[in-house]
């Protein structure tokens, strides 16, 4: 059944519900408004809008919540199949996707495929002139905790380190993030010594 605009205006006061009941701690409620939302975009808009992939996104996140973790992988990978197929494989919004999924396979144990997926979207935030330093330094961090988990303490100071100065140059080098930033580098320190 075609839907109306009045129906398709709905999907941002849906997607605005499912945020405001996950931050209430209503997961079940946000996971139905999510749902309907989703609906309403697929049926009028089609299967591959991004607004889809933002919505896969936030269900993705109540099932990591919910400790399932193939449920977030599928949604995940769904919602990278559709930027991919709408922005092109070489877009930076598929590298923030890229560390989704690598959040997902840290959860599992799997560092070597959270370490694939990192390294691929470091390449491609780095390949870009606009890629947000906030983005990117997390992909860095992260991927320094990855190999600080796999005792590749060279590596994890050295990705912390950029991390770090990625941070200090985009937002400067007062903002909390660069702190935190920071600590998790003298974290990664201290367990090198060890």
């Amino acid at each position: 059944e075609a839907l109306d605009e009045e129906s398709t205006a709905l999907v941002v006061p849906l997607s605005n519900l499912g945020l405001s009941l996950q931050a209430a701690a209503r997961p079940r409620e946000a996971e139905a408004a999510y749902h309907r939302a989703l609906r309403v975009i697929t049926t009028s808009r089609g299967a591959n809008d991004p607004e889809a992939a933002d919505i896969l996104d936030s269900l993705a996140l109540i099932c990591r919540a919910d400790d399932n973790i193939d449920g977030a992988e599928s949604r995940l990978r769904e919602a990278l199949s559709i930027r991919q197929t709408v922005f092109g494989a070489d877009h930076p919004i598929v590298a923030k996707s890229l560390c989704g999924l690598a959040g997902v396979e840290v959860g599992r144990g799997d560092y070597g495929e959270a370490e694939r997926l990192y390294i691929r979207a470091l390449a491609l935030f780095e390949a870009t002139d606009h890629a947000d330093a906030e983005d990117l330094a997390i992909c860095m961090q992260n991927l320094g905790l990855i190999y600080c988990a796999q005792r590749r303490f060279t590596d994890s100071e050295r990705m912390c380190r950029r991390a770090v100065a990625a941070l200090s140059d985009g937002l400067g080098p007062d903002h909390p993030e660069v702190r935190l930033a920071t600590e998790t580098l003298e974290q990664v320190c201290e367990a090198r010594s060890r």
